[in-house]
Formats: structure tokens, sequence, C-alpha cells
């Protein structure tokens, strides 16, 4: 698969310094992703929780382990009590997940086998509450036939983990796409999707996205756009139902990533 490389994009979009920039991705996608990946990002927190530590485990053997921990928010439970809403004492919490993994033509498949979550007095009584090894891992994705595997482009490389990863698919003009694939198998797809970006060098483009399949509703959006940037943050606008809409990406050299605020994985 060629390499594209958009070198003027590249160079305006880290100007500025400062802000992330991917790796060339790896060779062997596969063993890449085997290992631990820490995200020191932005970790999203559900309400009245403060999620402090979010990491992910893919084990050589296709299996894969992910944890968050987080501590309930004392300040907004005080605030619920005040005015006569019941909630637990503040303790802390531990939501752990297991599967299987499998990287196959281009695309990133998991599988969710096991979901458990634990809420204890101490970080220490709540990370014992379901033991790695008390936790169903299922059979190799290859070997299931009826539950739902989601796949998503991935970007890997010897430093940075990033799912659902625009990358550059066309030099002339300049175009960046992510797929998603949802199917019993990643041979046996039951529901596509793929959101693109073309960047005319006049400061004009494209923006596409389109759903369809059982998994998902049905939906397909083609906007023609401009589009600016500060530092690695594009700003692309595009008109929607008669309004203009705002939509911030961000480069990250290798690939581009919806929104601003996002995971940000790195190798342990």
């Amino acid at each position: 698969m060629k390499k594209v490389v958009p070198v003027s994009l590249a160079i305006a979009l880290t100007g500025c310094g400062g802000e992330t920039i991917f790796n060339p991705e790896a060779e062997d996608m596969q063993a890449c992703i085997a290992g631990t990946w820490n995200n020191e990002g932005n970790i999203y927190s559900e309400q009245y929780t403060e999620a402090y530590a979010e990491s992910y485990v893919y084990s050589e053997d296709g299996t894969f382990q992910y944890e968050k921990r987080a501590k309930l928010d004392y300040d907004l439970i005080l605030l619920e009590l005040l005015v006569g809403v019941e909630r637990p004492v503040p303790k802390y919490q531990v939501i752990r997940k297991v599967g299987r993994w499998v990287y196959q033509d281009n695309m990133f498949y998991t599988r969710v086998t096991d979901h458990v979550g634990a809420l204890e007095a101490t970080e220490e009584e709540a990370l014992n509450e379901y033991p790695w090894d008390t936790l169903y891992y299922g059979t190799p994705i290859d070997d299931v036939t009826y539950d739902q595997v989601s796949g998503t482009t991935l970007h890997c490389d010897e430093e940075y983990l990033a799912k659902y990863a625009m990358k550059p698919v066309n030099e002339t003009p300049l175009t960046y796409r992510s797929e998603a694939q949802y199917a019993e198998q990643p041979n046996l797809s039951a529901g596509t999707g793929f959101s693109e970006l073309v960047f005319n060098s006049d400061g004009t483009g494209t923006y596409e996205r389109v759903t369809e399949g059982v998994y998902s509703k049905d939906y397909y959006n083609f906007y023609e756009m401009t589009y600016s940037y500060i530092g690695n943050i594009i700003r692309v606008v595009y008109e929607d139902d008669g309004e203009d809409t705002t939509r911030l990406f961000t480069y990250y050299g290798p690939v581009i990533k919806d929104g601003t605020d996002h995971p940000l994985y790195v190798r342990q």
C-alpha cells in the first residue's frame, strides 16, 4: 500500500510547535499493537466520577484487557445531598473489560467478552474485586460466528496507538479517510461506514460521512466545506440544514482525528 506523505499540509499544521505528532505507521501492525498502552490524554469520566487512569493490554495470543480507574466526585455528590437527592458515599471505581482482537485487511477488530465494575472504599479493594483470571476471554475472533465484532482504522507506531484514525489515501487532492466495520467475522461484513476529508489547495474541500448496515442507522452526508488551521487544529466549516456548522479536527502527522480532546494512548 502506497504511503501518502502530505508534505505541504504537514509543514503548515506543525508551524506553531508544541503539538503531539505521531511517528510513521509500523510496517508490522499486528506486532506493533501487542503491548501495554496507557491513556495520557483525555480520559472520559461518567457522571459523578473523576477518571484518573485508563489502559489497554493487547497480548500476542489475541486477547486484551482494558481497565479504567475513577473516584466518585465529592463536590457533585455533596451538592446532590444538599438538595435532597441520595447518593452513595464516595468510593473508588474500577471498570474492567476483556476480549479478543485481531488486525486484518488494514482494520483493527475487537470483541468484548466480559465486562465488570467494582465500587469499594479503597482503590486496592476495588482492584481486587474481580481478578483478571476470573473473567471470560472467549474464543478467537475467527471462530466467532454470531456475536458482533467491531472494526476500525487504526494508527500504531513505536510510541502511539490511535483508534478511529483518518489516514491519507490520496495526495492530489489531499484526502484523509477512516473506515469502520461491524461484522460477525472480519471477513463477513454486516455493516460499514467511513468518514472522508478532501483538502483542495485553495482552502476548500469536501467532508463526507456514510454508514450502512445491520448494526447502525444508515445515513449519507456530503458537504462542500472550507477549512483553516491554527497549530495542528483544523477548522472545517460547512452548511447543514441551511446553517453554517463548524467541526474541529486534530492533525497528528500520519493521521487526523475528529475533535480535539482525545485519549492519547502511549506505549509503556
